[in-house]
């Protein structure tokens, strides 16, 4: 999925939100405002129910000339007075019809059986119970609306009716609300806020798909940029084609700066390299100088041998021949040391790396009573390389440390992280190193020592380079050398 693709569905996502969550806002506001208009209207038609009923009592009982002095009997002439008005039964039937939601009106004994009702097939019957109408009202939004939207029972509003000397109730009003009918009465207003908000939501869409597109304009003209580059052309002529944008300009100049520093550092790696193969080839010419000097001085005595017909002419080209084959070695090693290697990349830990080059000259150490410390990193370090180059680097720097020590010393390898780069710290107690030669260790076929071919610090030195790392050396008369090898660390790529 594009970029763009993923910022038009983030727009148009977050435009749906709002949409949908203004739309539930409006529904839930006008269902509220709905329920509390029905729970008045049922209330007010309570009070004026139970306003009528006690003047309807009042008035009968003042027609009778003598009243019931036992409440049994004078509850009896209140349900025969309730029961017999038929201005209350039409009264019940004009409040019902009053409102769009109420679909009947009764009112019930104190038993509980309806003695009038809006609807004359209740008459009689027991009085059933339904969820109290305010409960609805106090509902969380959602629920209000899907009760609203999907119910099919009835809810209620009760008011009690009583006379004055006694605190029982003798009637019960009951008001049923339907949320039917409510849907009915809600649904034209319900209908047009839908038809806005899908007009709201196809604008939005509009908006967010020409956003989208004039936000990605920019990236779009920093990726022509970025391939222009790729192809060899200059942020100079690019620049000058056309007026950028501030985003543009300001990722130009970024991409200007990564530019310069990558042609200096192109430069800079030509320059090394340069100087490595002008190092390296003095080497090998200096090499080389020696062995044809000599095989030019013997072939000159064994022509003043001939001429003075001597013996010793076979014994002078028997050294021509030794200087052919020391020659011929220069040549091979030259070759091997310049042909481009293949490194076997794969994962590797600079701890186990170095415990492993301990471990193998572990026995030749003991032997020289040389003491070897490892000192790992805090946290585990990665390395990307080819395993058995990096272990013959370091395998030519412990085993010259060994040799410069002799006996009675120290050797210390130290790993550690410094700011994205591995560094590994190869440190002996030995004699040091001159100041004058410092510069001149890593050099092919330079060497100290009477044995050494001066091959073994080159091929560290240019293992270290393949890996894109350095090293460099710290040596002091007397307190012993450091080797320091730089490396890049791999960052491991996190797996959900």
């Amino acid at each position: 999925m594009t970029l763009r693709t993923r910022l038009l569905l983030l727009s148009l996502a977050t435009v749906a939100v709002i949409v949908v969550t203004l739309l539930t806002m409006h529904m839930n506001s006008l269902m509220t405002a709905s329920i509390n208009n029905i729970i008045d209207r049922s209330d007010n038609s309570g009070r004026q129910i139970q306003a009528f009923m006690r003047r309807r009592i009042e008035e009968r009982l003042m027609a009778r000339s003598v009243l019931p002095s036992d409440q049994a009997e004078l509850r009896k002439i209140y349900e025969s007075i309730i029961e017999e008005d038929e201005d209350l039964a039409a009264m019940l039937i004009e409040q019902m019809v009053g409102s769009r939601a109420i679909v009947e009106i009764l009112i019930a004994n104190e038993a509980g059986i309806t003695l009038v009702s809006s609807n004359p097939a209740q008459t009689g019957k027991p009085m059933i119970s339904r969820p109290e109408l305010i409960r609805l009202r106090d509902e969380n939004p959602i629920s209000r609306i899907t009760t609203v939207l999907t119910a099919q029972n009835d809810y209620e509003s009760r008011t009690s009716f009583g006379d004055a000397g006694n605190q029982r109730a003798l009637f019960t009003i009951q008001i049923l609300v339907s949320p039917i009918l409510m849907k009915a009465a809600l649904l034209p207003e319900l209908k047009g806020t839908s038809i806005v908000a899908l007009l709201s939501l196809i604008v939005a869409m509009l908006l967010a798909y020409a956003s989208a597109r004039l936000a990605m304009r920019p990236i779009q003209e920093i990726g022509d940029i970025i391939d222009r580059l790729a192809q060899g052309e200059s942020i100079a002529d690019i620049s000058h084609e056309k007026a950028q944008e501030k985003e543009v300009a300001l990722v130009e100049s970024k991409l200007n700066f990564l530019s310069e520093q990558f042609q200096n550092t192109q430069r800079d790696a030509e320059s090394r390299r340069l100087a490595a193969m002008s190092s390296l080839t003095s080497g090998v010419a200096h090499e080389i100088k020696n062995p044809l000097n000599s095989i030019a001085l013997r072939l000159e005595l064994v022509r003043a041998h001939i001429e003075n017909g001597s013996d010793s002419a076979n014994d002078e080209l028997d050294i021509v021949a030794q200087e052919v084959t020391r020659l011929d070695r220069v040549v091979k090693t030259f070759l091997d040391f310049t042909r481009p290697l293949e490194l076997a990349m794969e994962e590797v830990d600079p701890t186990v790396l170095s415990q492993d080059v301990l471990n193998f000259i572990q026995p030749e150490a003991e032997s020289r009573s040389i003491q070897l410390k490892l000192a790992p990193p805090q946290k585990p370090i990665h390395l990307r390389g080819d395993q058995d180059l990096l272990k013959q680097a370091m395998m030519n720097i412990v085993k010259n440390a060994l040799e410069a020590m002799e006996k009675d010393g120290q050797l210390t390898v130290t790993i550690e992280n410094k700011r994205g780069e591995c560094e590994i710290r190869i440190h002996d107690t030995g004699p040091g190193i001159p100041t004058e030669i410092q510069q001149k260790i890593f050099n092919l076929y330079f060497s100290t020592k009477e044995t050494g071919n001066g091959i073994g610090l080159a091929m560290t030195f240019r293992a270290i380079q393949l890996h894109g790392g350095s090293i460099t050396i710290e040596s002091e008369a007397g307190k012993g050398t450091t080797f320091q090898l730089r490396l890049p660390v791999h960052k491991m790529e996190t797996r959900a």
